[in-house]
């Protein structure tokens, strides 16, 4: 069985599978049906300099509503939970993407494991 997986930084990689960050710009793909993707969450976590202000603020509301760990206590290096994209023609702007641009791509599903997986991931496609 061939498993999809992408390759996620913290804090973003939690925020997909909660249906926290729902929507992406996926360069090197250009889906055209829904697909399952897992995602693995990076040994990387960008700190708040690192990101534009308003990532910074999504990220601290989640925190503060319990939605998501603080950023030291977010696994690494396992498989978190899947994901099913769905892309949609239409470009659009939102908090995630500066411009409007390319296809855009959706959560439709999302599922968080139990536990994280931790998992040496041999075959996946990094997408920071």
């Amino acid at each position: 069985m061939r498993m999809n997986i992408l390759e996620v930084q913290q804090p973003f990689a939690s925020m997909l599978v909660r249906r926290l960050r729902d929507v992406a710009q996926i360069v090197e793909w250009h889906l055209q049906k829904s697909k399952r993707f897992y995602i693995y969450s990076s040994g990387f976590v960008i700190n708040d300099a690192a990101m534009p202000l308003s990532w910074q603020q999504e990220v601290f509301n989640q925190q503060q509503f319990g939605n998501l760990a603080e950023t030291e206590e977010l696994p690494v290096n396992a498989l978190l939970g899947y994901v099913d994209w769905l892309a949609h023609a239409n470009p659009q702007k939102n908090l995630w993407s500066a411009e409007m641009s390319g296809p855009s791509e959706h959560v439709h599903n999302a599922h968080v494991f139990d536990a994280p997986i931790d998992v040496a991931a041999q075959h996946h496609q990094a997408y920071g």
